[in-house]
């Protein structure tokens, strides 16, 4: 990687993580996210969720998506090369590598959730993303509708892709945070 493609690629990735963490997703999110469950006797169950709505979802997902697709040069696998390059420290190389370790063992874990098996992070954001938001995958869209079919599960399930998505966010702005050390220090 010449230098100029490396500047450019940490360039890239810190204006899409600013994009994500200055979103009204993120805003929503924190003022307030979760499921209320409430019941009473004689009246049926009823569960809503709260936190981003559907149109900030959609709008934090289309750029989401520069970080997991790897047809994208700013998407974690594709990033690394960034940081093995020759103009940044071993630390800034460990330091990125640990976070993208952290990122894949959270998305492997197992969420709360057990349908036909034990459904991982992983599984569920790309459901979420690939079935629910871009139906780009037949599987996928079948799994997510069959998710949001049930009325007690789907406030539930959303709420986790919340969740994930929010973790990941974490670790993008880290590693924004760690280019743009990278970036001042090249451009000396």
């Amino acid at each position: 990687m010449t230098k100029e493609e490396t500047i450019a690629s940490l360039m890239l990735f810190i204006e899409k993580a600013d994009r994500l963490a200055g979103s009204a997703f993120v805003k929503n999110a924190i003022s307030g996210s979760g499921v209320n469950l409430t019941w009473s006797i004689g009246k049926p169950v009823t569960v809503t969720r709260k936190g981003p709505d559907q149109e900030n979802i959609d709008a934090f997902v289309l750029t989401f998506r520069f970080f997991i697709q790897d047809n994208e040069p700013i998407s974690l696998r594709k990033f690394a090369h960034v940081f093995q390059s020759s103009f940044v420290l071993p630390q800034d190389t460990l330091d990125f590598d640990r976070v993208r370790t952290y990122v894949n063992a959270f998305l492997d874990s197992a969420t709360m959730f057990e349908l036909g098996g034990r459904i991982s992070h992983r599984e569920l954001m790309e459901v979420f993303i690939y079935g629910g938001l871009s139906h780009a995958n037949r599987l996928k869209k079948e799994k997510y509708d069959e998710w949001m079919a049930n009325g007690l599960l789907a406030p539930f399930i959303q709420n986790e892709f919340v969740v994930v998505l929010f973790e990941i966010l974490n670790a993008v702005v880290y590693i924004k945070n760690r280019s743009e050390i990278v970036l001042k220090r090249i451009q000396v």
